[in-house]
């Protein structure tokens, strides 16, 4: 294959400090690489071992190819003297950039109490490139809310919010990104710009002298002020006569590393662990110490560092060791290119809280359900103008059949859903804006969902009642098999194992739903469970969605299971007519502990001697069908799903309470990054990814689901990189094609597999580090993230392209294309499918959640009130509650208050109508005055001080929230000086009551005794009924 020779990273970054650095005093050096990927690794590697090598940490960057807001800021820091190393493409280094004085005049300065114009900060961040959003996520965006400023510059870590008090900078924060709350104080903060520029070149930033080192001696740097210029190629050849290897992975298998390792210490060694957090450090050192003799001398003479390495290396001249946690235990983590660091760290934040605008963001034309008037068409948020000109309000507009409207008021926000149905492409019919017919239509609903959850009531009855399957540790054997995993588990890995093998001990049938994101362990936990059935003479099942991920699986098993007395078998299409027929006389004797399938496990010839556990795997590729005859097959033995993108209809049961539910949130020990790439096709980065991936010796997975194109793909891919060797696979090929093509990719005879979505179900191939999605638009969320996990799974970079077609622009996709292609790109972190399928829920529809029969009543009443009427049921069926819901709904309701002030959220306070609709559903749903408080007290952090229409919306909420413990039903200021209240048809005057508003209120009550009501007057304003409402609450307690 033509193209030059790619980087061996760590040995690169090692070559570069040990045998080029010491020969120029260059005050600073340019490193140029072939791709921008060698360019992000290489001054990882260098930043990490710079301080251990040479005595001082080297102030190393890279420059990107594209972004330039990052390529701005190194411009900055280059300028300053403070880079000493800069490592970029020959791309990015041809491109151009802004001047230095450009630069600096875009520049901003803002410091605490200095005076600076909050009207001249917006515009001058708009030249500078910044983005104006509501609700500031990464680096170059800017919000404005009342008189902060919320602004991620890329010379922090962290956001920073700033608060004006006229033309004066009052104070300077940074926050977290995920709670929104407020953090540390600044005294200052600098802001680059973070656009494009042009007009000079990188060399007119750099002051110092230049020396530059090109990756390969095919790269060329035109007209380049530099003092020396140096290859690797010499260095790598000095290198290999000075014996300087790269590591071998070991894969979980410390025994021999600790063994190897103390002979090296013995011989005179330097070893050095590189960690990439202390966690991973922890982790490795504990189970360093379980070797009694190897592993305990290493611990007590290795040297451990944090930082990011993508690999190790050998130098037996200068006797230096350095091997990574990565090698050590070969695990992958995932990671998108561009995210801040805080959001990855957001599933590694238990209990902490996360800031959410909420999931109803309407647009106009959005069809919504009102839970007591029913299925409308959203036409905005309305504001309601006083007698003076100033707004008073906020109500939500609705249009409902023959046009009627109605206006929501904001205390009733949170009875709004969005619409979604089993097939969220239909279109619904509009309820007429009449409270009872819905309400029948709802009550009808109600009535159905409590059969069904009789129904599930009586089945979970007669699986509780089953006994007989309790399973306890029945051997040494379980130990021994928990004892042989390769790997440390994390503790959420530990947890599920305990949570299910105690499911298994319990009489009582398991049902199980395990989540846990792509390489997080679930089929070891699947295997821990098969042993436990299999010590207890039981025989286990594991079923899987496709042929070749069964054959996988099978392998994956058998070698797992070999040191045992335990017989597996493969029931799949790849199987011979007389291997399945024997297979299934063994199955019905006994004589088969382990059988592992396709859907050929499902069908009705199949028995069992002595079922114990059934597993499903990526269960949300199987349809309602196999699910039913599923329930047949498994309603006296224990079952386990297992998923890392459920679909809604098993999340739904799930949260509904159906269902046990475990996550694996996690990551494993020493992960390295699959960085994704999202965009339109194009060639040259078709061609540079699998240029590559091909050069560095991996392969690569070019995925697209037209089968009848894939010919004309492959030869596509040959024609645009000469040498490289495709091969073809899909569906519709027989099982003996499948096997030999996949027989021949596994032993490298190819470089490219184009494939359909065949490949998406746990297909794990070590070596195929890049992934190719053409048309990605087109897949689901689930498909789209699963297959994004095969890759990544050695101790290899890996890479994954998701590109639209080259034809359309980003704003030519459909709605939902977009909406999945961007869930992909929001969700970053680890952990993330249980999010994923949520949201995936929302844009694709509810599908099948009950069966059949709920898909009329779904779409009369939208999924998200169907599903919430489901949860209240169920939580009826648990407590052996019988409560009407008429009775339910009175008990609950909120008394109808009407203030004179004006109540709301400006929009010059809270620019984002999503921000203010969340803000209102929120408010709508509290339940106590410290709820109230802790929501004002966030806008006050990320808004400013309130405005008084702000106070007055606090004191609405709380007279709202008082009247209902005080039993009112109506809180109405009915005359200038004068508040008029009802007591509601619960709570009936008695004697105490009217005692006491006589004594505290004398002449100034008049009482309505027909209406239960009474009138105060002398009360001019909200804040002094909330003052009499709270003291006739206690009459009422």
């Amino acid at each position: 294959m033509s193209g030059g020779c790619h980087l061996n990273n760590p040995l690169s970054a090692y070559l570069f400090l040990t045998r080029v650095l010491p020969l120029q005093d260059a005050s600073c050096w340019l490193i140029v690489t072939e791709h921008e990927f060698d360019a992000l690794d290489l001054a990882g590697d260098i930043e990490t071992l710079s301080a251990t090598l040479t005595g001082s940490a080297l102030s190393v960057a890279a420059l990107p190819d594209e972004d330039h807001a990052v390529r701005n800021l190194r411009l900055d820091a280059l300028a300053a003297g403070d880079l000493r190393c800069l490592v970029m493409s020959a791309h990015a280094l041809a491109q151009p950039v802004a001047t230095a004085e450009a630069l600096k005049a875009s520049t901003i300065l803002l410091n605490a109490g200095a005076v600076f114009a909050r009207e001249s900060l917006l515009p001058s961040l708009v030249s500078a490139g910044f983005k104006r959003v509501d609700l500031v996520e990464s680096k170059g965006e800017f919000a404005v809310r009342g008189q902060v400023v919320d602004i991620f510059a890329t010379t922090c870590d962290d956001p920073v919010r700033i608060l004006f008090n006229g033309d004066e900078v009052e104070s300077i924060k940074t926050y977290d990104i995920i709670s929104q709350e407020s953090l540390a104080a600044r005294q200052s903060l600098r802001v680059i710009a973070v656009g494009s520029g042009s007009g000079s070149t990188l060399y007119d930033h750099v002051l110092a002298p230049i020396s530059i080192v090109l990756a390969n001696p095919l790269l060329a740097v035109d007209s380049a002020p530099a003092q020396g210029v140096w290859t690797f190629a010499s260095a790598r050849a000095d290198a290999l006569t000075a014996e300087v290897t790269a590591n071998q992975v070991y894969s979980g298998n410390l025994t021999i590393f600790a063994s190897q390792a103390r002979s090296a210490l013995d011989d005179g060694y330097r070893i050095i662990v590189v960690a990439p957090t202390s966690g991973d450090e922890e982790r490795t050192r504990e189970i360093l110490w379980q070797d009694m003799q190897d592993g305990r001398s290493v611990l007590a003479r290795a040297a451990f560092m944090h930082g990011r390495l993508t690999g190790g290396f050998k130098d037996s001249e200068r006797k230096i060791w350095v091997v990574t946690t990565g090698e050590l235990f070969a695990r992958v983590k995932v990671k998108i290119s561009g995210i801040p660091q805080a959001a990855l760290q957001a599933a590694n934040r238990p209990g902490g809280k996360v800031f959410s605008v909420d999931l109803l963001e309407l647009k106009i034309g959005d069809i919504v359900v009102h839970e007591s008037y029913g299925i409308a068409c959203y036409r905005g948020i309305e504001t309601a103008y006083g007698m003076d000109g100033a707004a008073h309000g906020e109500f939500l507009k609705l249009e409902f059949a023959k046009r009627d409207k109605l206006f929501v008021p904001v205390e009733d926000f949170h009875l709004l859903h969005r619409y979604a149905s089993v097939k969220s492409a239909q279109a619904p019919r509009l309820s007429s804006l009449d409270a009872k017919s819905f309400a029948a239509v709802k009550g009808r609903v109600r009535e159905e969902i409590q059969k069904f959850c009789n129904e599930m009531l009586a089945v979970l009855a007669k699986r509780q009642a089953q006994s007989g399957l309790a399973m306890q540790e029945a051997s040494t054997w379980e130990k021994e098999f928990a004892a042989s995993f390769p790997y440390e588990e994390t503790a959420d890995q530990q947890r599920v194992i305990d949570e299910v093998l105690s499911d298994m001990a319990s009489p009582r049938p398991m049902e199980r739903l395990l989540l846990g994101d792509v390489g997080f362990g679930k089929t070891e936990v699947a295997m821990r469970a098969a042993m436990r059935a299999v010590a207890n003479g039981k025989q286990a099942v594991l079923v899987a969605p496709t042929t070749v991920l069964a054959e996988q699986h099978f392998r994956k098993w058998c070698e797992r299971f070999a040191p045992y007395p335990v017989t597996l078998a493969l029931f799949s299409r790849f199987s011979k007519p007389k291997q399945i027929k024997d297979g299934i006389k063994a199955l019905k004797k006994g004589h088969i502990d382990i059988a592992i399938g396709t859907h050929r496990l499902l069908q009705k010839d199949i028995g069992f001697k002595n079922l114990g556990l059934l597993v499903l795997d990526e269960e949300h590729r199987f349809g309602v069908k196999d699910k039913e005859r599923l329930k047949f097959m498994c309603s006296q033995v224990d079952t386990l799903y297992m998923s890392a993108t459920p679909i809604p209809r098993t999340l739904s049961s799930a949260f509904s309470g159906m269902r046990a539910i475990s996550i694996i949130e996690t990551a494993p020990v020493g992960r390295l990054p699959i960085e994704t790439h999202l965009g339109a096709w194009d060639r040259d980065t078709v061609s540079r990814a699998i240029r590559y991936e091909v050069g560095r010796g991996g392969q690569v997975f070019y995925v697209y689901n037209d089968i009848r194109k894939l010919p004309q793909i492959a030869k596509e891919l040959r024609e645009l990189i000469p040498g490289v060797r495709t091969a073809t696979c899909h569906g519709q090929m027989n099982g003996a094609s499948i096997e030999e093509v996949m027989h021949k990719f596994l032993n490298r005879e190819f470089d490219i597999l184009v494939a359909s979505s065949i490949i998406e179900s746990g297909l794990d191939i070590a070596t195929v580090n890049t992934l190719i999605i053409e048309e990605a638009q087109d897949f689901g969320i689930a498909q789209l993230y699963q297959l994004r996990g095969r890759i990544g799974r050695s101790s290899q970079h890996a890479y994954a392209y998701f590109f639209y077609p080259r034809d359309q622009r980003w704003q030519d996709l459909s709605a939902q294309a977009k909406e999945r292609l961007d869930a992909i790109r929001e969700f970053v972190d680890l952990g993330c499918a249980m999010r994923l399928a949520m949201r995936d829920l929302e844009i694709r529809g509810a599908g099948d959640i009950l069966g059949v029969r709920q898909h009329g009543f779904v779409s009369k009443i939208g999924l998200e009130l169907f599903t919430k009427l489901l949860s209240e049921e169920v939580e009826k069926v648990k407590e052996g509650s019988a409560t009407r819901a008429d009775e339910d709904a009175a008990a609950q309701a909120f008394p109808k208050v009407t203030i004179a002030e004006p109540a709301l959220l400006p929009v010059t306070y809270v620019p984002s109508e999503t921000e203010r609709v969340a803000y209102y559903r929120r408010l709508g749903r509290t339940t106590t005055l410290a709820e109230i408080d802790s929501i004002f007290d966030e806008i006050v952090d990320r808004c400013g001080p309130l405005p008084q229409e702000v106070k007055h919306l606090v004191t609405f909420f709380k007279l709202r929230l008082r009247g209902k413990r005080a039993g009112l039903s109506v809180i109405e200021q009915s005359r200038p000086d004068a508040y008029r209240f009802e007591i509601g048809a619960r709570e009936l005057p008695r004697g105490d009551m009217v005692a006491f508003l006589l004594s505290e209120f004398g002449p100034r009550v008049r009482f309505e005794h027909a209406k239960q009501a009474f009138e105060i007057s002398g009360i001019s304003d909200a804040v002094a009924a909330l003052a009499v409402v709270e003291r006739f609450s206690k009459t009422t307690t």
